[in-house]
């Protein structure tokens, strides 16, 4: 009798630790709203760091830019992410005058999650690595110069980058977005040998998954804020 008991206890307990290992999860695919905010350095004409007689400084060609997106997690691995945004940008084409402009951006990203390629998808890991790469379009407005009015430039964008991202809990994560953008070269009216105008970002984000949570296994009892 006092064997059975104690046979009878070690499987209460060894069923108690094994719901213990149960927690939720991503389950893919699932859909998340991501929202960034930060700057941006605007590259053309004059304005190449490093150039030989350029005008880049902060203070000439730092900016802000900020986007709205959608996103759909296809897999572990994989996600596309769209998103709606605003740039303001600046420029000096010769150090001493400066000009502002506006573009509204509207882009569509492939995105390769790294980390998980290399370890596999854990619940429990905080930190992210993803590259990704996109396309996209670019609408400014005229500009008034002081002695001519410019026209509006409709420009593709052709962008590349990468985003490190901390999850503050399954469905919640902040993240680094550092990306380069490649806009036509009338974005800022001044059209030479230079293939493309380009502003490169660096953005703080935030993302928030609206579905898709199931029970996983895992490897080990560990807590995780939901």
């Amino acid at each position: 009798m006092k064997r059975i008991l104690i046979v009878t206890l070690v499987l209460v307990m060894a069923g108690v630790s094994a719901r213990a290992q149960f927690a939720r999860q991503l389950s893919f695919p699932n859909w998340y709203v991501c929202l960034y905010g930060g700057l941006n350095a605007f590259l053309s004409e004059n304005n190449m760091p490093g150039a030989k007689g350029t005008n880049f400084t902060m203070g000439n060609n730092l900016n802000v830019i900020s986007t709205v997106g959608v996103g759909y997690d296809i897999n572990k691995l994989l996600s596309a992410r769209g998103q709606l945004g605003g740039i303001k940008y600046k420029w000096s084409p010769d150090g001493v005058e400066h000009y502002h402009a506006w573009a509204a951006t509207l882009t569509a990203d492939m995105m390769l999650n790294v980390t998980r390629l290399i370890a596999d998808y854990d619940p429990n890991r905080n930190f992210e690595f993803q590259v990704f790469v996109g396309s996209g379009a670019a609408y400014r407005p005229k500009i008034k110069y002081v002695d001519y009015t410019s026209d509006m430039v409709i420009s593709p964008i052709a962008r590349a980058g990468v985003q490190v991202s901390f999850f503050v809990s399954r469905r919640f994560a902040i993240s680094l977005d550092l990306a380069t953008n490649f806009v036509s070269d009338r974005m800022d009216d001044v059209v030479t040998r230079h293939f493309s105008d380009n502003y490169t970002s660096l953005m703080l984000g935030f993302t928030y998954h609206i579905i898709g949570c199931q029970c996983q296994k895992k490897p080990h009892n560990m807590t995780y804020p939901y």
